[in-house]
């Protein structure tokens, strides 16, 4: 409901990223996405497609970045109109449904 926090997170989304939003890139099949938990033997980790499991025995290196899983330009393009009607939606209390599956 805070116009400022959200057009600023949208805006340049990697401005401040909190700890627990940065993202890793992980040298196995290249993945990247947050890192939800990691333990002696299990890495997990939140990509834009799923949860992803990795055997710590497969990764060969992580590299942690300093950018957000937010997209940066997501605002291009929009008209001035587009631009009100997003912020009007994100900053309701009412969401749409989600698709079937």
């Amino acid at each position: 409901m805070d116009l400022d926090y959200l057009l600023e997170n949208i805006i340049d989304p990697s401005e401040i990223v909190p700890n627990t939003y940065l993202m890793s890139i992980v040298a196995l099949n290249l993945l990247s996405g947050t890192v939800l938990a990691k333990t002696d033997q299990l890495f997990i980790l939140q990509t834009a497609v799923g949860e992803q499991r990795i055997d710590i025995a497969q990764i060969g290196q992580i590299k942690p970045t300093t950018t957000s899983m937010m997209p940066e330009g997501l605002l291009e393009g929009l008209t001035d109109q587009q631009l009100r009607d997003m912020a009007a939606y994100l900053a309701s209390e009412a969401q749409v449904p989600l698709p079937a599956p």
